[in-house]
């Protein structure tokens, strides 16, 4: 789909009840359209008894759909505050044109929204959360190559060649906008040289592969991040590929 077909996309309500019943769940009483991205199209279900659940269609390639859903089942039952998956990701297209994956409800606030509201010190502290939920992650067994659909990363060096070209970007564009104080940009450009050095020197480990506040929830009083989804593009490298985006964030905020 082009983003504009993803943008209109909607889900036929007899499609979305034969989805339903071939997962063994009961007719949704209410959906509605969650505004994402580029990589899904996610719909919100109300069940009976206040259930939630969450339908997404994927608009990219089948492995990464798959990825997701592997990623989910094995967090979910390490008992980290992930979506849990409700039935097998189906990529058949026998119910549906595109594949799609049926989700447990994720409770709390989009991080990302909630991320401009804090003052410094509750964004410093949302950004330590994240990365202690990311570091939940890393520590986890890798699955082996035999039976899992996870990819192993690019070489590093290519893979850190995007993120700093895209992190450069960043900074030249409030650098000439005067939008952030000038201390902010210093602490975040230092930031971004110690973790260009830490690269090439970790361990391999499991990756969410996107990490950011974008895909995070977050939950109160205290700003802490609460659960972490959208692990289509999970991979398995250094775990300074998953800390790399994270200081950006002062700079999004």
């Amino acid at each position: 789909m082009t983003k504009e077909e993803l943008r209109a996309y909607q889900v036929p309500k007899e499609k979305l009840d034969r989805i339903l019943l071939h997962c063994s769940l009961p007719k949704a009483l209410y959906s509605c359209r969650i505004p994402v991205g580029e990589a899904s199209a996610l719909f919100l279900l109300v069940l009976p008894q206040g259930n939630r659940a969450v339908l997404r269609v994927w608009n990219v390639c089948d492995s990464r759909a798959r990825a997701d859903g592997e990623a989910c089942t094995l967090l979910h039952s390490a008992g980290l505050p992930v979506p849990m998956l409700l039935a097998p990701v189906d990529t058949s297209r026998k119910l549906l044109e595109h594949a799609y994956s049926l989700l447990s409800w994720l409770p709390g606030e989009d991080a990302w929204r909630a991320f401009g509201r804090f003052g410094p010190a509750d964004q410093r502290r949302m950004i330590r959360s994240l990365g202690r939920r990311l570091a939940q992650v890393h520590t986890l067994t890798i699955p082996s190559a035999d039976t899992s659909v996870l990819p192993w990363g690019r070489p590093t060096h290519e893979w850190a060649a995007e993120r700093e070209y895209e992190f450069q970007q960043l900074v030249r564009q409030h650098r000439t906008r005067c939008l952030i104080p000038g201390k902010v940009m210093d602490e975040t450009e230092a930031a971004w040289e110690k973790w260009r050095q830490w690269l090439g020197h970790g361990h391999f480990c499991l990756l969410h592969g996107d990490a950011n506040l974008a895909n995070a929830k977050v939950s109160f009083p205290e700003p802490e991040i609460s659960g972490l989804f959208d692990f289509d593009q999970t991979d398995i490298g250094e775990a300074e590929r998953d800390f790399a985006p994270m200081e950006t964030w002062r700079l999004k905020g």
